[in-house]
């Protein structure tokens, strides 16, 4: 897979984006501007997949309810945001999302997977 797979380094939001057939990154406090940027890179068929620790409101479990704590008492909730927030986000820059899975790691991250239309 070597030669299929390359890193590219940069300031998303500055930086122009490389062509690509799959984004990964993490939910971000200028998440519109970044959705619509990775939109216009991918290739028509394109994956986005969105990696990080997500509040889901709906749900009372003590992990997710400590998980709200954290967003809002350690990290100030300014990258932060929920489940549903980020489905929002990535269906009005374009994608359909495809999968969301919460993670069976330490923290419970959560995967959203996503293809452009």
């Amino acid at each position: 897979m070597a030669d299929r797979l390359r890193f590219y380094g940069g300031d998303f939001l500055a930086d122009p984006l490389p062509e690509a057939d799959v984004v990964v990154t993490g939910p971000d406090a200028q998440r519109r501007e970044l959705l619509r940027r990775i939109h216009g890179a991918l290739r028509p068929g394109g994956a986005l997949m969105i990696y990080d620790l997500m509040a889901d409101p709906e749900s009372e479990s003590v992990h997710d309810v400590l998980q709200r704590l954290n967003h809002g008492l350690i990290r100030g909730d300014s990258s932060s945001c929920t489940l549903a927030e980020c489905h929002a986000s990535v269906e009005e820059a374009g994608f359909e999302v495809t999968r969301t899975e919460q993670l069976d790691n330490l923290l419970g991250d959560w995967l959203i997977v996503a293809t452009k239309r």
